[in-house]
């Protein structure tokens, strides 16, 4: 089995700091019938309330066909209003989608205190997945 796809997606979110609650980006497709979106917890997912937490999804499950099931192997990249990096994730995740697992991300991806730190340069941030479907 190759290589369905490599896809990266980003979505730009201004005034992180104002949310207080679960982010869920817009749908996007990486083809062969693959919906994604990203959630992002800005506030740290519970129990790891000091760091932002991200994770790819899958929104809408019911839609897909019986014993639907997708191999991925994934990593985010967190980029400031300046374009530069804050965060990447590690780019060895291999994650199974299926329905018994329909989110795999990051609970301590980057530390509030990092962004807390240049403020100014991160009231617009950008967050990427490069997703590769085999």
């Amino acid at each position: 089995m190759g290589t369905e796809l490599r896809k990266v997606f980003s979505w730009d979110i201004n005034n992180l700091s104002d949310e207080n609650h679960p982010i869920r980006s817009k749908s996007f497709s990486s083809g062969g019938g693959c919906e994604w979106c990203i959630i992002l917890h800005p506030k740290g997912y519970p129990g790891y309330d000091n760091h932002l937490s991200l994770f790819l999804n899958v929104p809408n499950l019911e839609s897909l066909r019986l014993g639907w099931k997708r191999r991925t192997r994934f990593f985010f990249v967190i980029l400031n209003q300046s374009g530069n990096e804050l965060c990447r994730s590690p780019n060895d995740q291999s994650c199974l989608f299926c329905a018994e697992a329909t989110q795999w991300g990051f609970r301590k991806l980057l530390p509030l205190t990092k962004l807390l730190e240049d403020h100014d340069n991160n009231k617009k941030l950008t967050f990427q997945v490069h997703l590769e479907v085999v």
